[in-house]
Parts: C-alpha cells; structure tokens; sequence
C-alpha cells in the first residue's frame, strides 16, 4: 500500500501507477524469458535432466 504523501502525489499524477505497473511487468517479462533460456541451455548441456515444463 502507498503511503498518504505516496497516494496525494499519484493522484495528482495518475500516470505514476500506470508508469510503475508497466515497468513491473516489463520486469516480469524479462526475467520470465530470461530464465526459460537459462533452462534451456542446462537442460541441454544435461540431456538426462527431465524438463520441468
């Protein structure tokens, strides 16, 4: 939750929460394609290694 000076500064910018979701998302993103091809390149130089998906 925001702090009461963190809420009265986003509503008088409403594109603060829009700003900090996109880029928490983009993070996600990144990070989730990030570690399927860490995945992938141990599960290849592992043959053996089950995939987890």
């Amino acid at each position: 939750m925001y702090s009461t000076e963190s809420s009265r500064l986003a509503d008088v910018d409403g594109r603060y929460d829009n700003l900090l979701s996109a880029t928490i998302l983009d993070h996600q993103q990144f990070y989730s394609k990030f570690l399927i091809v860490e995945d992938r390149k141990i599960n290849s130089s592992n043959p053996n290694l089950e995939s987890v998906y």
